[in-house]
Order: structure tokens, then sequence, then C-alpha cells
């Protein structure tokens, strides 16, 4: 799926996508959670670091990075979102982060997520669904802030590894302030 050119088809996949995840109860694949919490770390590592365009290399061509900003989740054509991105807006963000020059992180904010609760599920098409538990900690101007989050994704493999297809985060507590948060959740 290309942002540029979702369409109702587009759409109607990415809410059926997350409603399947959001209400899955059949128990997790085991022989697909190491795989998937293997990664998971790796993706969190490569964003604590500030190593986005690192992080961005895990994503498909055809990506979609949603912050949704309700509870529970609506439907992207009838509710704001935080961020719905491609891959372009992506690199523009990452583009933006890496001049040093994003007033709002000046001075960058260090951050660690903490990934937990784990679940992997194999698709018929040979993709992998993940759901986990994550909080994003955030240390900036001597605040530390805490941003909790269910994380949906869905993973296609690649040329021996994985990349990235779908990543929702939503967060906990959509329903407060999200203050100034300028780096990649």
């Amino acid at each position: 799926m290309n942002l540029a050119a979702l369409d109702a088809a587009a759409y109607d996949e990415l809410v059926a996508f997350v409603t399947e995840l959001r209400t899955e109860t059949a128990p997790s694949d085991p022989a697909r959670l190491d795989v998937a919490s293997a990664f998971l770390a790796r993706e969190a590592r490569l964003l604590d670091d500030g190593r986005y365009r690192d992080w961005l290399a895990l994503f498909a061509d055809d990506c979609i990075y949603w912050v949704p900003s309700t509870a529970p989740i609506e439907d992207p054509r009838r509710s704001v979102s935080y961020l719905l991105d491609d891959h372009r807006r992506l690199e523009d963000r990452i583009a933006l982060l890496d001049t040093g020059w994003s007033h709002a992180q000046i001075p960058p904010a260090r951050t660690q997520r903490v990934i937990t609760n784990v679940e992997a599920w194999a698709m018929a098409d040979g993709d992998l669904r993940v759901r986990a538990g994550a909080v994003i900690w955030d240390w900036r101007r001597g605040q530390l802030v805490a941003h909790p989050a269910t994380l949906l994704y869905r993973l296609r493999p690649h040329a021996g590894d994985w990349r990235i297809v779908i990543r929702v985060i939503h967060r906990l507590d959509i329903d407060g302030p999200m203050g100034n948060v300028a780096y990649i959740l």
C-alpha cells in the first residue's frame, strides 16, 4: 500500500487488519514469537540510538505508519490521526531530524523503549501479525515522560529478514495531552 495511492480498498484492508489484531483470541504462535520479539527489540534499539535511517530500512516501500488519535481505533477516513505516513513521509521526518534544526528537539529527547507481551501469528500469505505492549520513556529538559502504547505490526518476509508493512502505535493515554513528541514513536 502506498499512502499516496490509498484508495477505499487499502483503507478497508488497514482497518480490517487493525480490528482483527486488536480482537485476536487465538494463542500466539510459539514458532514465530522469538522472531517477532527479536525484530521488535532491534527496532527499539535503532530508535533509541537515533539511528533513524537504519530504522527506515526496516520498512517496506509500501508501508503505512499510523498513530491514531481515538479509543477505540476508528477508520482514519472518519477520524483525525496524529500521524498517517507512507515511506516518503517517514523519509521527510527523518531528514528533518537529521538536520539538527528541528526546534522541537533542541535539545533532543533521549528515549528508552520497553517492549513487552509480544504475540505473533503467521498469516496465510507468509506475513506475520504482531502485537506488543510498549512504554516509550523520554527524557528531555529535566522531565521524564512515559508514553504507554499498544504496537500492531504486519511484517513481510524479505531477503532472510522482515520488513514492516503496517506499524500502528495506539497510545494508552490517547485522551490526554500528546505533548511535544517530535521524535519517532
